[in-house]
């Protein structure tokens, strides 16, 4: 019987990687270490390429699929190809969509609340992730250094920090974006908040594909 270990090898180049180079220096060194198992048939290649969520350096796909494309190639069996893109593929997918529900003013700094929390969104709190944010359509071409907050008494409850973004009022629709990776599926009922709706937008338009979530769905399991 020929062991899983023996049949296939796996590779992690580390999380968040934008550099391409990251990954196609490896390229070379890994076919070395697989081609000595026996019965070597599939690569895989692993997760842990990166999203500019800040800008800066992209991965470029064209290149690193070029460069393995010609590795494998060249080896004298074929070999089979499996790839996680992960967050890469989807972080720029998802908008979590809040409205505002309170305004103040700190000197110069903009102080908003919305209808959303970090439960829902977690990794700027937990992880320090950065997500840039946008407003919805405003008349106001000014910008002012702006805190979003969730509706929670958490203290560290910031959807985004040190934002440059126009006058608000309540009513306001804010979009925090590239919410794709690390959104829904790492939220929670954290400090009792139910989840939002999400809606699926493509080619043919749009449709609910989640039912927002309301008080009871909390309670459930509970014994009375």
């Amino acid at each position: 019987m020929r062991s899983f270990f023996s049949l296939n090898s796996s590779f992690y180049r580390g999380t968040g990687t934008n550099a391409t180079s990251a990954f196609t220096q490896a390229i070379d060194r890994l076919i070395a270490i697989a081609q000595q198992l026996p019965d070597w048939r599939t690569l895989d290649f692993g997760g842990g390429f990166g999203y500019p969520y800040r800008g800066g350096a992209v991965f470029d796909w064209r290149e690193f699929g070029a460069a393995i494309t010609e590795r494998l190639s060249a080896l004298s069996s074929p070999i089979e190809l499996v790839i996680e893109p992960g967050r890469s593929a989807i972080a720029g997918c998802g908008v979590l969509l809040a409205k505002v529900v309170s305004v103040k003013w700190l000197g110069h700094r903009q102080i908003v609340g919305v209808d959303t929390t970090v439960s829902n969104l977690s990794v700027p709190a937990v992880h320090g992730g950065y997500r840039a944010i946008a407003t919805w359509e405003t008349d106001d071409v000014s910008r002012h250094e702006t805190d979003i907050c969730g509706n929670t008494t958490y203290s560290r409850d910031y959807l985004g920090r040190n934002c440059w973004l126009p006058k608000l009022k309540i009513g306001d629709a804010i979009l925090i974006l590239d919410s794709g990776a690390y959104g829904y599926a790492m939220s929670s009922h954290f400090l009792h908040r139910p989840r939002p709706a999400e809606v699926l937008i493509d080619a043919k338009g749009d449709r609910l594909i989640r039912q927002r979530e309301d008080y009871s769905i909390l309670l459930n399991g509970q014994i009375f």
